[in-house]
């Protein structure tokens, strides 16, 4: 049955689309009610982050109840999305003040796969069967992704300035926008 899914403040919750009525909810509270990370949604299960200590879980939702499978602290979302590629999610985890890491969890446990040091807060998403990761200083890094190791494939500095707009991808082209305003392409098959 098809349900919008909307993260506020305070909780997730299903909605019917056609009426509004609400079908669910799953209370998720984060200091100053900071849930920037949108809900990635796999068959009736979900995942949901939120940076400010708060941490991750995978929720299940079966005829309108919801039941948390795991939560724990292996992934904090800051303020943006992860992504799940092959039954994998990759995102990047950290707080404010803090270096943020670039990890892989295992969504039906929780367990992490790995993490990797050094990219630092940004955004992260998937085309090509590749992780497109451009962190907030403007530097861009290629993955593959894999859940048995991190393996960087390219990296390059197409922009400079703070980037905290998620970059987007049409026609092989990364479109890249900093805090100024600047857009650049940034050819992904040169």
């Amino acid at each position: 049955k098809p349900q919008i899914a909307i993260f506020t403040g305070k909780r997730v919750v299903g909605l019917d689309p056609h009426s509004g009525k609400e079908l669910w909810e799953f209370v998720w509270k984060t200091s100053y009610d900071v849930n920037a990370a949108d809900p990635i949604f796999m068959g009736n299960r979900f995942f949901i982050s939120s940076g400010y200590g708060t941490g991750a879980a995978v929720a299940q939702v079966r005829n309108g109840n919801v039941k948390r499978l795991w939560r724990n602290k292996v992934m904090r979302s800051h303020f943006n999305n992860c992504v799940f590629w092959q039954g994998y999610l990759y995102g990047l985890s950290g707080e404010s003040g803090t270096r943020a890491k670039l990890v892989c969890v295992d969504p039906a446990t929780g367990d992490v796969k790995w993490q990797h040091r050094g990219i630092g807060f940004g955004s992260i998403l998937i085309a090509d069967d590749k992780l497109i990761i451009l962190n907030e200083s403007g530097n861009l890094f290629i993955a593959d992704p894999n859940p048995e190791e991190y393996k960087e494939l390219h990296q390059d500095r197409p922009v400079s300035g703070k980037c905290w707009t998620t970059p987007t991808v049409a026609n092989s082209c990364l479109y890249i926008r900093n805090a100024k305003g600047k857009l650049t392409c940034f050819d992904l098959n040169p």
